[in-house]
């Protein structure tokens, strides 16, 4: 309960913020101004995102890992972000509403659903109770520093983390462009506030609904697969699961997180007509996550005396991320559990 509790408070300020900038800058008087707040959040609302999400979501949250002793609240509360910059994006009074754009707010809410409960249900509903290895493992590391360390380490990079998978809302909601220019114009107020001239739902968007849907089916599916065999008190059973999707690759999850994410990328360019700079959001956190997240993760797993071996012939047959030919007729093929059961 008091977790519960502390989730919602977390939220307020960054949700407060945005309708107080809705509510203040929505009218004719703050349109026409040339300075001030209102006009950065007009002219610049991406650039105003940033600075709200880290006066209200980095810098709340830190304080409260400095006050509890832990991170576990960065951990339980990441469906909230993209959530909040979706509702961000959605009461802008330069935002274009468009079916294109209640769609992506459905899967924004559907993603953020799935990964909350698996999360949830992962700790049995007791989210404080443990920190997440690796920021535990960068605490011990630091020692005596990773109060400092800890802010641009753990919650900076958790913002641009987030920010950066959903830069495509920002497509979605009618701007132009990725939002944050190199050199951004003060003057010219059409630079960063360019309004899109969406074309119509087509075959494109059809496409990227259905992998979107796919890969939030795909990625609960695993985390249920999974939890099964954690939750499971049979002594028998493998010190590696490697049944149903974790066949397909090791991190079936992930895979479809990333799917996911790749789709929403795919909605912004068809928002945008074409190719769209805010596309290049997700693709490059999930090549991050492929290349520096999970080897870690796989590190991470093997490193446990009573599965290594069981790990590394696990690791040896079954890719990483992206299914290989090799393993997907594997995965139709009847598991060594089916065979059994079937004699």
């Amino acid at each position: 309960m008091r977790d519960s509790v502390v989730l919602t408070l977390a939220a307020i300020p960054l949700v407060a913020a945005t309708w107080a900038l809705h509510l203040a800058c929505d009218t004719e008087e703050a349109r026409e101004a040339e300075e001030g707040v209102c006009h950065g959040y007009l002219v610049h609302p991406t650039l105003t995102l940033h600075a709200i999400i880290f006066g209200t979501y980095v810098l709340g949250f830190w304080a409260h890992s400095l006050l509890a002793g832990s991170t576990w609240l960065l951990d339980a509360a990441r469906p909230l972000l993209p959530i909040s910059i979706q509702l961000y994006y959605l009461s802008h009074p330069r935002a274009v509403h468009s079916e294109r754009m209640v769609v992506g707010a459905a899967l924004i809410i559907m993603w953020a659903l799935r990964l909350f409960r698996a999360h949830g249900r992962r700790y049995q509903w007791a989210l404080s109770a443990r920190e997440d290895w690796r920021r535990a493992d960068l605490r011990e590391a630091f020692y005596r520093w990773w109060p400092a360390a800890s802010l641009p380490v753990a919650f900076i990079a958790e913002q641009g983390a987030a920010c950066a998978r959903c830069l495509p809302l920002r497509s979605l909601a009618g701007f132009a462009g990725a939002g944050v220019p190199l050199l951004p114009s003060f003057e010219d107020e059409s630079d960063d506030v360019a309004v899109l001239d969406s074309p119509t739902l087509g075959l494109a968007d059809a496409g990227a609904f259905v992998v979107a849907l796919f890969g939030l089916a795909l990625a609960f599916k695993a985390d249920e697969e999974l939890l099964t065999y954690i939750r499971s008190a049979d002594k028998t059973k493998p010190p590696v699961y490697a049944e149903g999707l974790w066949r397909l690759c090791r991190h079936p999850n992930r895979l479809g997180e990333h799917l996911w994410w790749l789709a929403l990328a795919g909605a912004a360019c068809c928002a945008n007509g074409g190719f769209c700079p805010t596309a290049l959001g997700p693709v490059v956190v999930c090549f991050g996550d492929a290349s520096v997240d999970i080897p870690l993760l796989d590190r991470h797993v093997a490193m446990r005396r009573e599965r290594i071996k069981a790990w590394m012939a696990y690791a040896e047959r079954v890719p990483a991320l992206w299914p290989t030919p090799g393993s997907v007729l594997r995965f139709f093929k009847p598991s060594a559990t089916e065979a059994k059961k079937g004699e």
